[in-house]
């Protein structure tokens, strides 16, 4: 089943690295993964399964030997690339001392590497600490390279350590491309680039996991050492509420701990100690899930943080913790539509199976603000393609067909998922589907609503569109001062060419088509006076549009930045979309009641059309009549 996705809050260091632009790092989008299922919380993660001597342990920033689905790459930095996962100091104190025995990096892609490396961040400068040539052959999948004069960790001073690997990356256009595994939960990551601001290390976003680099750090650990991660929580609760957690844990040391516990604080306040859920705990990871009693918290978001305790009857000196945000809200609003984003391209021969799937889907539900992006794909360029929609794009996607409903994290923690199913499976989807986004209704608050008014201005062509409504008393507390407010003009019954199943199309009915990001591609800020605000835009409309057949799409959501990418929380709070009034045509729309209205159009070829043009039109009633109507 589909779920939402509840992603850690990071802990990162401050480090002097620049950001490189978002959506620098791209997937490759003929290997986009079907549609993912997966409960709430994740299975439990223990250490990789590869042979360690009993004084080795993995330090890395995950350490199972899970690789990523999709292959990825910054395809607009062909060369050798340094790139580095970044480990945070504080989490990795129980290295400090240790030799660095092995360095391994996976691959989605054989690609050729250079070297590894390990560099010191010391109050944010950078420090050569280690490096390897790496000369041989790599392979998919995991590579090790044993180092030839193991390295000691001296940690002190030290605010992070970047570890890393220098590769050949190819320009985009086929598999090459994409080299780069990521996995598990997102961590920080940087590579060695120019992005406009002169050569240095800059942070990218959006990768949906960690790199995959570990090292193999030889010493003499201790026995008892219990390792907790994946804390999770419920994302909203009400003043009084019980809180839903749970979290994973496992063994790290040399023998079986009996007697433990674990503390949960809430900002730092102790607020509950759970006692050895688990007998003789070995390195076999467990899970374990909660309820907190009620917390009078304030409105705002808290930290709900998990740590060992005791071990063994004594209080650990450098205990394991994790944690993760919970929101606190008093008020919600009615939610109008959930946003729709629809990744497609004129040369994706599955990309109509996709339509199809989100078709079936939209006559399930009233409430889809459906926006179709085009991209471009394998060489082909999609005649619908727009700078914006591809800066859009490369937040969620890099693959065709896939789509994203409000933004959210789904299944693995991909914004986007892959739709193009069979048509056997069509209904089975659309139903995991629209129960995913009933969930998201459930346990989501909304902080603002989205009013909007569309018409075609008869004297000058253009577009007029009004944006506005009300915010909660608690929107900036919750939504953040930097939230953003983001609008799209799409087109309808667009008939041009459109691969599929392998045969070219020449008169496909395109619905939905981004024409136009009338703000920021990634949103403008939102300018909130009291609880309420208004934005007017004026469109100028191009020859080619047909007038009458145009829509217009706004949301509101969290404000596009690394932070928010990293944690998987540029969610959106709230969408609507509405057809654009041009009355001046004089088209008149048949008349039903109220029980049996209109939707579904036809040309009398059976090319289905989202609204009525003049002439003769099919039209399918909601009690299934079909009836021929004259559009004058």
């Amino acid at each position: 089943m589909l779920s939402v996705s509840i992603t850690n809050a990071q802990s990162g260091v401050k480090l002097n690295t620049k950001k490189a632009p978002i959506g620098t790092l791209q997937k490759n989008g003929n290997a986009m993964p079907a549609v993912p299922g997966t409960n709430k919380q994740k299975a439990a993660t223990a250490p990789a399964k590869i042979q360690l001597a009993e004084n080795q342990k993995i330090m890395g920033p995950y350490t199972t030997d899970e690789l990523g689905q999709y292959g990825m790459g910054l395809t607009n930095k062909p060369g050798n690339l340094p790139i580095a996962a970044i480990l945070d100091a504080s989490n990795i104190k129980k290295f400090n001392g240790g030799k660095v025995t092995a360095i391994r990096f996976g691959l989605c892609y054989a690609t050729k590497v250079n070297k590894v490396f390990i560099k010191a961040v010391k109050n944010g400068k950078f420090e050569d600490l280690f490096e390897q040539e790496f000369t041989g052959n790599t392979v998919v999948g995991w590579n090790t390279v044993t180092i030839e004069n193991p390295y000691t960790l001296d940690l002190n001073g030290v605010d992070a350590l970047l570890l890393g690997f220098e590769y050949v990356q190819a320009r985009q256009g086929n598999a090459a491309a994409f080299p780069l595994s990521f996995a598990s939960k997102e961590t920080a990551t940087a590579a060695y680039t120019d992005f406009g601001e002169g050569l240095d290390w800059n942070t990218i976003g959006g990768a949906g996991g960690s790199l995959s680099v570990q090292a193999i750090v030889e010493k003499e650990y201790p026995a008892a050492d219990i390792v907790v991660n994946d804390v999770y929580s419920m994302e909203f609760v009400k003043p009084g509420d019980k809180i839903q957690y749970g979290f994973s844990y496992y063994n790290d040391g040399t023998a079986p701990i009996s007697v433990y516990s674990f503390g949960i604080a809430i900002d730092g306040n102790e607020v509950a100690v759970i006692e050895a859920p688990t007998k003789d705990l070995t390195t076999t990871a467990k899970n374990y899930s909660g309820m907190l009693e009620a917390q009078n918290l304030p409105v705002g978001y808290h930290t709900l943080s998990v740590y060992v305790k005791q071990m063994n009857n004594e209080t650990p000196a450098d205990a394991s913790n994790s944690d993760t945000k919970l929101g606190v809200y008093t008020e919600s609003l009615q939610r109008q539509k959930h946003l729709l984003e629809h990744f497609t391209s004129q040369y994706c021969t599955y990309c109509p199976a996709g339509i199809n799937l989100l078709e079936y889907l939209n006559k399930q539900r009233d409430d889809l603000a459906w926006v179709s992006l085009h991209g471009n794909m394998n060489g082909g360029v999609d005649m619908f393609t727009i700078p914006e929609g591809t800066d859009i794009m490369g937040l969620m996607t890099g693959g065709f067909p896939s789509a994203a409903f409000d933004r959210f994290p789904l299944g693995d923690g991909d914004i986007a998922i892959g739709i193009g199913v069979q048509d056997a499976y069509i209904p089975t989807y659309a139903n995991e589907i629209s129960r995913t986004l009933d969930q998201i209704g459930q346990q989501y608050p909304v902080f603002a609503t989205v009013d909007i008014t569309a018409k075609v201005n008869e004297t000058t062509g253009n577009l007029d569109i009004k944006v506005s409504g009300e915010t909660t008393k608690e929107f900036a507390a919750l939504m953040g001062n930097e939230a953003a407010i983001t609008v799209y003009v799409t087109e309808d019954s667009i008939v041009a060419r459109q691969l599929n199943n392998g045969i070219w199309k020449s008169k496909y009915t395109h619905n939905s088509v981004l024409r136009k990001v009338v703000t920021d591609a990634y949103g403008t800020k939102l300018n909130v006076e009291g609880n309420k605000y208004e934005n007017n835009y004026n469109v100028t409309l191009p020859d080619g549009w047909n007038k009458k057949n145009l829509n217009a799409v706004a949301f509101i959501g969290n404000a596009i930045t690394d932070e928010n990418l990293a944690n998987g929380n540029i969610w959106v709070t709230n969408a609507n979309c509405v057809k654009a009034d041009y009355s001046t045509t004089g088209i008149s729309t048949p008349t039903a009641s109220a029980e049996n209205r209109p939707v579904e159009y036809y040309t009398l070829d059976g090319i289905r059309i989202e609204t009525p043009a003049k002439g003769l039109n099919i039209v399918k009633l909601s009690n299934g009549e079909v009836r021929k109507v004259m559009i004058k």
